[in-house]
């Protein structure tokens, strides 16, 4: 007699989960490979020998693992490229850093742009000078000095944020 199971078998309490497989899974809210493959490993170790997991709910597994995988690429694709986007533009975070985008880094906790801080007033307005010409704040010794570069240019202050924390852009030519 066959039984047909229709729990997935990831949900299925036969195929238990070791304690190793538990922690690593709560580090991350995120199921990453090494995850999948450890809670992978464990079902086949503790499955029902009478009963064996099928090639399909296994290649199912597989199936969705692999879409799930290729949506983050995807994600994160689009995020970088929007993140390139803004080279140039003047970006505020949730932190009331305000900058002008001069570069875009990216690494496995994310993406992050590197920016020229503006000076800005009380309400968080960009100050300008008479020409119209943004104002930028510039690195200072523990003397208060501007810092000077080998050519003799002040050096601008630049601060690295995260582009999941941007809470605005503001196009500084419409300002």
């Amino acid at each position: 007699m066959s039984v047909t199971n229709s729990v997935p078998i990831y949900n299925d309490s036969k195929y238990g989960v070791s304690n190793d497989t538990q922690v690593a899974a709560k580090k991350n809210d995120s199921m990453e490979k090494e995850d999948f493959l450890m809670l992978l490993i464990a079902q086949l170790k503790n499955q029902d020998p009478l009963n064996p997991m099928k090639d399909t709910e296994f290649i199912a597994q597989l199936a969705t693992f692999s879409s799930l995988e290729q949506s983050r690429a995807t994600a994160r694709s689009t995020e970088q490229a929007a993140a390139v986007g803004m080279i140039g533009k003047v970006v505020s975070d949730e932190y009331n850093n305000t900058g002008m985008v001069t570069e875009v880094s990216m690494d496995d906790k994310g993406t992050h742009l590197s920016i020229a801080v503006v000076q800005t007033d009380k309400d968080g307005n960009i100050v300008f000078d008479n020409e119209g010409n943004m104002v930028y704040e510039y690195e200072k010794n523990e003397k208060g000095q501007v810092v000077l570069d080998g050519k003799g240019n002040p050096v601008l202050l630049t601060k690295v944020v995260d582009y999941s924390h941007i809470k605005e852009i503001k196009n500084p030519y419409l300002l």
